[in-house]
């Protein structure tokens, strides 16, 4: 699984600043509770809301940073090109317990809003706020992730140009030897 390290810090200021500020928001901010909509969890199989989803942003940036010090073959720190790390998938690093990249981010603050619309099919003020808000997140998020793809495409030219240079070095290296080699017979 492809974990992004200190994803809190990368996602936060989408959910603060896009999500948790929209006029709705405050639709989806908390758990919906049964003796506040009768029925909701017999109806809904997975509830969602913004409470819960930056509490496992937090849990899923733990479980990450506990895997990696548990991994000697990852680097527990490095350049930037490195914040991206490979993990075997854990149910700590899985939604509902844990979000560790814009993928599963979207994923949930999506389910958050079809929940809405399919608990509230006859309230068309409830389904219209979920509907406008849904509209605002998805803009916000596939900015964010399109933002992120742009990064991770750059890290990557980075790190081959970096390797392809590395090997150029060695090459020359080689070669200097062969020369220097080369010069001390003819002596």
């Amino acid at each position: 699984m492809l974990a992004v390290r200190n994803f809190s810090r990368l996602a936060m200021p989408i959910i603060e600043n896009d999500i948790m500020s929209h006029k709705h928001a405050s639709l989806f901010s908390n758990p919906v509770r049964d003796r506040d909509a009768q029925g909701y969890s017999d109806m809904i199989r997975r509830p969602q809301d913004m409470k819960s989803i930056k509490t496992a942003i937090t849990a899923g940036v733990r479980a990450v940073n506990a895997a990696i010090a548990e991994d000697d073959s990852i680097p527990a720190s490095g350049p930037r090109d490195t914040s991206n790390v490979l993990l075997p998938i854990s149910e700590d690093l899985v939604p509902p317990k844990g979000i560790v990249n814009s993928a599963q981010l979207e994923r949930e603050v999506m389910r958050m809003f079809a929940n809405a619309v399919m608990f509230n099919p006859g309230e068309d003020d409830v389904v219209q706020d979920a509907r406008e808000m849904y509209e605002s997140a998805a803009v916000s998020i596939a900015n964010f992730r399109s933002a992120e793809r742009t990064a991770a495409a750059e890290s990557e030219k980075r790190r081959l140009e970096e390797s392809e240079a590395d090997e150029l070095g060695q090459e020359d290296e080689e070669m200097g030897g062969m020369v220097e080699k080369g010069k001390r017979r003819r002596m």
